[in-house]
């Protein structure tokens, strides 16, 4: 073992947040942010995932509230994300029907 923690990967957006989010977020509910920080950003990653053919990385930096909000719109029945591209790859941005930002939301696509 060499002391280094791997980061989590989950088959689908759902399991990661039933697995992962919904507990670190009930073991800290006062964060806004992943990390637990706030300023300047991180982009160590706090989990990664597969959606629609590609896996996807969560950047310790993302609000809490955004990932909730995404979920909500799962559990809704609707299509959370947006694939956009980047400088260096693609990202997703929450479709909630608001400006086309990141707003906290850091998720970015792992290799091509």
């Amino acid at each position: 073992m060499t002391g280094k923690t791997s980061t989590p990967h989950f088959d689908s957006f759902p399991a990661l947040i039933e697995q992962h989010f919904l507990p670190h977020r009930q073991a800290h509910p006062d964060d806004e942010r992943l990390d637990g920080l706030s300023g300047k950003g991180n982009v160590g990653v706090f989990a990664t995932f597969d959606h629609q053919g590609q896996t996807w990385k969560i950047h310790l930096d993302a609000k809490t509230d955004r990932l909730q909000a995404a979920w909500n719109l799962h559990q809704d029945g609707k299509e959370p994300f947006i694939r956009r591209e980047t400088k260096t790859g693609f990202c997703l941005r929450l479709d909630d029907g608001q400006p086309d930002l990141a707003r906290g939301l850091y998720i970015y696509a792992v290799g091509k």
